[in-house]
């Protein structure tokens, strides 16, 4: 299923859902029979299987797949899974964490464009959305908090590396997916322009930057975290633009994440380089934190979703015509790496395939290959140029490691490479036929450990 039909099964018909909301003679809510009992209205959007709501775990079930994730992620809002031992108890825990704080832009516009059991609806079907999203990329939704949810990610089981790579692919798929999807059809079904957006922001903390803890007392308490990446995601988030995500320094300098795929955040001609305002330290001097904007556009390819999903087949002539895909050496069988879905080892042999179904004649195919990163300073860019003429490959240029393979459905070309440096590196491929047309573009990102 794809995301559009996702969204619209999820989203189409919002405005004709039925409203219902009762109280009993002894003030407990009921729902059932639409009906009238004064000023009240009976609500029928409770969180029931009806078709009406929102089916939880659609999104997941798309998602994890893609990511090679197992099984399904039933996280309920709270306490982080590992930290429930901490319920009700005066001690503290060091545990690395990454935070995410997620915010609606003009959620709150809605009660005035719509009545307010209908705003009610549209909101929360947002803030479902945003739940399975970040719980098919492994986190764990800790709070709500009116038109936002904050989210953990990152557990003692799972690296710091994964557990931000997981973060950041959060954050971009949820941009897209509320972005490309869910608000262009609320903006349909209400034949209204709402002018909707998210905002993203994530940091990581490590163990010594972390602590947990059991804030409040009695029955009034939450097991939460406590540090300066944590308490600084809010302030991220406030300072991305619509549609964007906020990372900050913990994220950038741990995993050495490429400059290329972030930009300076600009505010009246002013590039914002710390977070604001810049809280001083005990000795009165500015903590400095850094901050960058994700470019989402361009991570956003880096997604491992169908071309059309992620809003690039538009580009190409031929999207359904060719599949690109990434396979790492384990154990001496090739096992599929999905793009940017976690971190690999150094010296992992990795094989880039190109699957070419007949039909299309003659082909100029190029490989890009772009490292990124401190260690990979001197060894930035390669490309690789071949030739298909007559389902024979011709080498013409830096194409030692690329050869050709066929079998029942068509062609395949094979790219070697390894995993040698820290950080997020690319390879995309870029296929023409004669002339300058691109007949498919497709790329994909390899985080190394």
């Amino acid at each position: 299923m794809s995301f559009k039909d996702i969204t619209e099964k999820n989203f189409k018909g919002i405005k004709n859902i039925t409203l219902r909301k009762g109280m009993t003679m002894d003030g407990a809510l009921s729902v059932g029979m639409e009906s009238r009992r004064g000023d009240s209205v009976l609500i029928s959007e409770s969180f029931s299987t009806s078709p009406s709501n929102f089916l939880e775990y659609d999104y997941q079930r798309e998602i994890r797949p893609l990511f090679n994730k197992l099984g399904l992620n039933e996280h309920k809002i709270g306490t982080h899974p590992e930290l429930t031992m901490l319920n009700g108890l005066s001690v503290t825990h060091n545990q690395y964490i990454v935070t995410m704080f997620i915010d609606i832009r003009k959620s709150s516009r809605l009660s005035l464009l719509l009545p307010l059991e209908q705003a009610y609806i549209v909101k929360n079907r947002i803030l479902q959305a945003c739940i399975d999203i970040v719980r098919a990329l492994d986190g764990y939704p800790h709070r709500l908090m009116g038109d936002a949810l904050m989210a953990f990610f990152g557990r003692s089981d799972v690296s710091k590396e994964d557990a931000i790579a997981d973060a950041i692919n959060a954050a971009s798929t949820l941009r897209l997916i509320l972005k490309e999807y869910i608000f262009p059809s609320l903006n349909e079904d209400l034949g209204t322009e709402i002018d909707l957006g998210v905002r993203i922001g994530l940091d990581y903390g490590s163990e010594d930057e972390v602590i947990w803890g059991n804030f409040g007392l009695g029955e009034s308490c939450e097991v939460t975290a406590l540090g300066l990446p944590v308490d600084m995601t809010a302030k991220l988030q406030q300072l991305a633009d619509k549609n964007t995500a906020m990372l900050g320094q913990g994220i950038l300098d741990y995993i050495d994440f490429p400059l290329e795929y972030t930009s300076l955040k600009s505010k009246a001609g002013r590039e914002i380089k710390f977070i604001e305002p810049n809280i001083t330290n005990k000795e009165g001097r500015p903590i400095d934190r850094r901050i960058r904007l994700l470019n989402m556009d361009e991570y956003q390819s880096l997604l491992p979703f169908k071309l059309n999903d992620k809003k690039m087949s538009s580009s190409v002539l031929h999207p359904n015509h060719f599949i690109f895909g990434c396979y790492v050496d384990e154990d001496d069988k090739e096992v599929e790496y999905k793009s940017i879905s976690r971190f690999l080892p150094k010296q992992k042999k990795l094989i880039f395939k190109l699957r070419i179904y007949p039909g299309l004649g003659n082909l100029n195919i190029i490989f890009c290959k772009k490292n990124h990163g401190e260690e990979a300073k001197d060894d930035l860019s390669e490309d690789y140029v071949v030739r298909v003429e007559n389902e024979s490959l011709i080498k013409v240029d830096n194409a030692s490691r690329i050869n050709l393979k066929r079998d029942s459905e068509g062609l395949i070309l094979t790219l070697s490479e390894a995993t040698s440096f820290r950080g997020l590196h690319t390879m995309e491929v870029i296929v023409r036929g004669g002339g300058a047309a691109i007949y498919y573009r497709n790329i994909i990102g390899v985080y190394i450990v």
